[in-house]
């Protein structure tokens, strides 16, 4: 275990009572969860199929059952409620059955996505103290189990993992392979009762300007706010079926590829790597209705439609989050699926949903904003004296019941994004019409957003400072039309050195462990950044410089 304490943030940490009773008076909170849920499903309901998968599908009372078992599983390991438990799965049937069998006994879900390595995964463990860790072992040509092994052997880290399977064949192992129990799952004599929507539900963990990522502790009502949400604005019905690129352990595709369609009891369909053609054939031979993904999802998507053919007609609905969608890529998307409502919506780990547009909503509306908060949201912009600002540009401040209870052993950064009214601060600059409505149009936040995945650039800098051949450096995002935007690296090199980004990516990978999606993607040497009167490095200035495309000296 980690050499600090960690303390679990409660209700009462961030929320009054007064405050706690009118969310349930409203219907913001309630007593359900996704294993009552799944429960109600599977029990009137469990011969529908609710994860469709190319290696099979699995219906209620399938996932039901393998959940509950593996649960048990679990629990024989030592897994106990609130324990927290990495989960490092790709977009398999079984990251699902292990993401409800965690949450089933009261265990604390911690997702990492699959691009994270040794630096990340530590890291992770650490903040947490997580016990027990659900991964595969190798995938896609690098050995997880092994790297899981590493941080068992470890002082104060992991102490058991439990592998699912490898891609190179199909055999489930350790506890995935649990035989079945009678003729049905274990039920509440054996498992215990249904865990409480209050107690600890996930831990999200978001990059911000800190140089580490921090984690978001939610219970399930503070995600189950945003959920029911979600569904209502969304217009969901049982008929839908979900399209699930999204990593499942990326709190996009958790709440849109898994919690949405479970409340519903609507389908999933499963998605495990990225291709557009396949994305292309997948909503067409599924019938997908209906997704939430990064604005590079749809583009691809279309593109591929446009160049190959396919049908995309059964899609009802795409919101695309994360970077704006550009208008000819708008106009694609209407000729592709001409009865496919093309709307945004803004969100951050911390609150999950800040805004979106409703189904129906006019077309200036859903073309020219992120959107408006939900029912039981305020939002407010502040400029950089904290003043409230009617119409922006201001930092987006959230108040409502979809709020985190704090980020897990960091209360004092906690208290430091509200204000003295409430507001939690984003850190992300936007503009607000006289609807309501906002539009994002810039970041306070030195982030970068990759395909819609957040990338601290200070974390990366601070790996590429212990490079021998880096004396300063500066990571910014750069443009990119596929996936909005890509890392540039501004170096100064040490004295006599020649540096590549060959080199400095094979350091950070090799010597830092970082994963591979967080790699700069261009390098441009200098021979000093540019600083500020108060010697703070004028990051604008190197992003404008790279949209201008400036001809440096690069690799």
């Amino acid at each position: 275990m980690p050499d600090h304490e960690i303390t679990l943030p409660q209700v009462e940490d961030f929320y009054s009572n007064e405050q706690v009773a009118e969310f349930r008076r409203r219907g913001f909170w309630r007593d359900e969860t996704p294993s009552s849920q799944l429960e109600h499903w599977a029990s009137t309901r469990g011969e529908e199929v609710f994860v469709q998968d190319p290696t099979g599908d699995l219906t209620f009372g399938d996932l039901r059952g393998q959940a509950w078992r593996l649960a048990l599983s679990l629990r024989r390991l030592g897994v106990a409620a609130g324990d927290r438990v990495v989960v490092q799965l790709p977009n398999w049937p079984e990251l699902l059955i292990s993401m409800a069998a965690v949450t089933r006994i009261g265990g604390i879900l911690v997702p990492a996505m699959m691009t994270y390595r040794i630096d990340e995964l530590r890291h992770l463990v650490d903040n947490t103290g997580a016990r027990l860790a659900i991964a595969t072992g190798s995938y896609r040509g690098f050995d997880h189990a092994a790297l899981l092994h590493d941080l068992v052997v470890e002082p104060g880290a992991l102490e058991t993992v439990v592998l699912a399977r490898s891609d190179d064949g199909d055999h489930r192992l350790d506890a995935m392979s649990q035989p079945q129990l009678g003729v049905d799952a274990p039920g509440v004599d054996v498992l215990g009762l249904l865990p409480s929507a209050d107690d600890g539900h996930v831990i999200i963990h978001t990059s911000g300007t800190e140089s580490r990522p921090k984690g978001c502790f939610h219970t399930y009502n503070t995600i189950g706010f945003s959920v029911r949400a979600i569904e209502r604005t969304h217009g969901w019905t049982r008929s839908d079926i979900a399209f699930g690129p999204t990593p499942v352990v990326h709190s996009n595709g958790y709440l849109n590829h898994f919690l949405v369609p479970l409340r519903v009891g609507a389908s999933t369909a499963l998605m495990e790597r990225w291709d557009p053609g396949a994305a292309v054939r997948m909503i067409q031979d599924r019938g997908c209705t209906t997704t939430v993904t990064a604005t590079t999802f749809l583009t691809t998507t279309v593109a591929a439609q446009s160049m190959n053919g396919g049908d995309l007609s059964s899609m009802r609905l795409w919101v695309a989050s994360g970077t704006t969608v550009p208008a000819p890529s708008i106009e694609a998307a209407r000729v592709a699926m001409p009865d496919c409502e093309i709307l945004s919506q803004y969100g951050r780990s911390e609150n999950q949903l800040t805004t979106n547009c409703p189904v129906g909503s006019p077309p200036e509306k859903s073309l020219t904003s992120d959107g408006q908060p939900p029912d039981g949201v305020t939002v407010a912009l502040f400029d950089q004296d904290g003043a409230r600002t009617d119409r922006g540009p201001g930092d987006v401040g959230y108040r409502g019941p979809g709020h985190m209870l704090g980020y897990l052993n960091q209360p004092d950064l906690t208290s430091s994004m509200l204000t003295a009214d409430g507001f939690s601060l984003a850190g992300d600059l936007a503009e607000m019409d006289a609807d309501g409505y906002i539009r994002i149009t810039g970041r306070l936040k030195d982030i970068i957003i990759r395909g819609g995945v957040n990338i601290s650039a200070r974390e990366v800098e601070e790996h590429l400072l212990a490079s021998p051949l880096v004396r300063d450096v500066a990571v910014v995002g750069m443009p990119d039309d596929r996936l909005g935007e890509r890392a540039c690296a501004f170096v100064v090199p040490e004295p006599g050195t020649a540096v590549t980004l060959a080199a400095l990516t094979s350091f950070l990978e090799a010597e830092r462990g970082i994963s591979r999606q967080k790699l700069p993607e261009r390098l441009e040497v200098v021979d000093a950044l540019p600083l500020s009167a108060m010697g703070k490095v004028q990051k604008g200035e190197l992003r404008a410089r790279v949209s201008a495309g400036i001809e440096g000296i690069g690799a």
